[in-house]
């Protein structure tokens, strides 16, 4: 579908989609849909989270946002592309969804890689991953600054406290609502600039 990055097609295929999946709905974790997680949230189809993650280019020990943990997934998979020097926050919210997210990173964590028959095999070589519940739309100042920040939802416009928690050379991607579905928007710094690109349509639950 267009992800040609190969870091991250080993990422999707090391983090075990299902154990962030609520049990009803894990027959769906690797259909190329958004599956609820309750609280009227979605984990993202694999693709999204592939794609936002390819144009983040997380590199080796990143120091990474995503506002909006949601069910843990996609922090997971940029954890995997940072690396173990690196570190990943995730900030959720709804205190119910951060819990669930801690929840299901254990779980995971605990999943035995066949491959090579140690616990967490994926886990093994990923970034510490650090759930907050909070207002992401405030970021994180106190991990700041950052080398990539990822907005799991959309928005008129992105939040001001995000561009200033992004590092110089960082790279923003968010999705930002323009009526109907979101553009998705890479804003990479440059000093107090932002090269700002555009990336397609897509469709995300609102940034609350």
């Amino acid at each position: 579908m267009g992800v040609r990055d190969r870091r991250v097609l080993h990422a999707i295929e090391l983090v075990p989609r299902p154990c962030f999946v609520p049990i009803e709905g894990r027959s769906r974790s690797w259909n190329n849909a958004p599956v609820p997680i309750g609280e009227g949230q979605t984990i993202s189809q694999p693709y999204t989270v592939a794609a936002m993650v390819e144009l983040a280019a997380i590199a080796e020990g990143a120091n990474v946002l995503e506002v909006g943990a949601g069910s843990g997934y996609a922090a997971a998979v940029m954890a995997v592309l940072a690396g173990p020097r690196g570190v990943v926050t995730a900030v959720e919210i709804r205190r119910a969804l951060s819990e669930r997210a801690r929840e299901n990173l254990d779980a995971a964590r605990a999943v035995v890689d066949e491959s090579q028959q140690i616990p967490g095999g994926w886990n093994g070589a990923a970034a510490q991953i650090v759930v907050v519940h909070g207002d992401g739309k405030e970021g994180y100042a106190g991990a700041a600054p950052f080398d990539a920040i990822i907005c799991s939802a959309q928005a008129r416009s992105v939040p001001p406290r995000l561009f200033e928690q992004l590092g110089d050379r960082g790279v923003l991607v968010a999705p930002v609502y323009g009526g109907g579905t979101a553009t998705m928007t890479t804003f990479r710094r440059a000093g107090d600039s932002f090269l700002e690109t555009h990336h397609g349509l897509y469709s995300f639950v609102p940034l609350v």
